[in-house]
């Protein structure tokens, strides 16, 4: 039963992927890696941080989490909405909305 026991324990494994300075870049960011299929947590050091990622008002940095076996996939993505390249296509017309 061990294999049972363990579940998929490497799923619950995190990495840090990124950290964000404020919890709107970090909600941008997690809704790319989430379309991508990527589940993201949020993480924040700010009042509260533990109980409320980025609560109203704190400003303060929010790390992006994602399970480890993700973790080049998302920092590649990262990289892409850094460098701009985050624009999504209009479905219809396939141009950047």
């Amino acid at each position: 039963m061990e294999g049972a026991a363990s579940g998929h324990g490497k799923d619950r494994d995190i990495q840090e992927a990124t950290t964000a300075p404020d919890i709107v870049v970090a909600c941008l960011i997690k809704g790319r890696l989430e379309s991508a299929g990527i589940p993201v947590m949020l993480r924040s050091y700010g009042p509260a941080g533990w109980l409320f990622p980025g609560p109203p008002g704190s400003g303060g940095p929010i790390d992006l989490l994602v399970p480890s076996g993700l973790l080049a996939e998302a920092r590649e993505i990262i990289a892409g909405f850094e460098a701009g390249a985050w624009e999504a296509a209009d479905d219809a017309t396939g141009r950047e909305v």
